[in-house]
């Protein structure tokens, strides 16, 4: 089948289809899911909805873990996502994070450890973001790895996270971070306990990632809880008619520390390009002018992309002057 229904608690149902999701009424929904249902489900009714936003925007994505994988492993973690359990995770981290050691890595296997744990951390963070949406009643998709322009990131599949009420999209920006910080937490305790100075790397390593996923400025945790707070599907999206001034003055102070991040990685990639052409000097021949091509043409690419948001960004500023109240 080209397509995948799920069903969600409230008897819509959601159609994956290459990559797009499309809400559809219940009746619809049972039709689609059965064996014997259309093979191109489009052609059947005009769409009356439009397509949930993706929650990530990623340039390059794989996935590490299945659809059904991570619904299996949803299932039980789903308990882990109440609110008074995510506070006792977030509790942990700091407790463990206090008491890890801080010595350096000395050998070779406590680095591949340490980077173990690590990318761990990192799966178990997408995890939490399944684990909160299942727990709202609606399946996750997979979990991955991408590049957001040129930063390696992990990703989960919660697109589904836009058909929840304010809440239930706060649950789910926040727990990835919860269950994190409990990670982190948990092996700080045992290297302290343990004496295993390895865990400090781990943990602050772990703490960097949290801080990085929090940061509005990125499209990570911070950026969609920012979103789900103000009310906005995006921050270049239209602010609500009925947004406050405190709120509209927020989140127009927001949407000018985006630019001007924007604008710095815009300004530094000539010489960015020009430290990373350098580097090439060492090899010989085609393999050089290769690599270089490929580097010209990846960074090329992120500069466009981000060239793209930055007017779209300008456009929403704009937009903003011409509907103050």
């Amino acid at each position: 089948m080209p397509f995948e229904v799920t069903a969600g608690p409230d008897g819509r149902h959601l159609v994956h289809d290459h990559g797009r999701r499309y809400v559809v009424p219940a009746s619809l929904g049972m039709r689609l899911a059965r064996p014997d249902g259309p093979a191109h489900w489009r052609t059947l009714v005009p769409l009356s909805e439009a397509p949930a936003p993706s929650r990530r925007l990623l340039w390059l994505k794989f996935p590490l873990l299945p659809a059904a994988l991570v619904r299996n492993l949803g299932r039980p973690l789903a308990r882990l996502a109440g609110w008074p359990q995510l506070a006792a995770m977030v509790i942990v981290g700091m407790v463990g994070s206090t008491l890890a050691p801080s010595a350096a890595l000395s050998s070779r296997a406590d680095l591949i450890l340490a980077v173990g744990l690590f990318l761990g951390g990192g799966i178990w963070h997408e995890l939490g973001h399944a684990a909160a949406l299942q727990r709202e009643g609606w399946a996750p998709g997979a979990v991955g790895a991408g590049l957001l322009v040129l930063w390696p990131v992990m990703w989960s599949d919660v697109s589904c996270a836009s058909l929840l009420d304010r809440a239930g999209r706060v649950r789910v920006d926040l727990a990835g971070v919860a269950f994190q910080l409990g990670f982190t937490g948990l092996v700080g305790l045992m290297s302290a306990w343990s004496g295993w100075p390895p865990g400090g790397v781990v943990v602050r390593a772990g703490l960097a990632a949290v801080v990085w996923s929090l940061l509005p400025l990125v499209r990570s945790d911070g950026h969609w809880l920012a979103c789900d707070l103000v009310g906005i599907d995006g921050l270049d999206a239209p602010a609500p008619p009925t947004l406050g001034p405190v709120r509209r003055l927020l989140l127009a102070a927001w949407r000018v520390a985006t630019l001007l991040m924007i604008t710095a990685i815009l300004v530094s990639v000539p010489w960015r390009l020009a430290a990373l052409l350098a580097r090439t000097d060492a090899l010989a021949g085609s393999r050089r002018w290769l690599l270089a091509a490929g580097l010209v043409a990846v960074v090329a690419a992120a500069a466009w992309r981000a060239a793209r948001r930055l007017l779209g960004l300008g456009r929403a500023l704009a937009r903003d002057l011409r509907l103050r109240p």
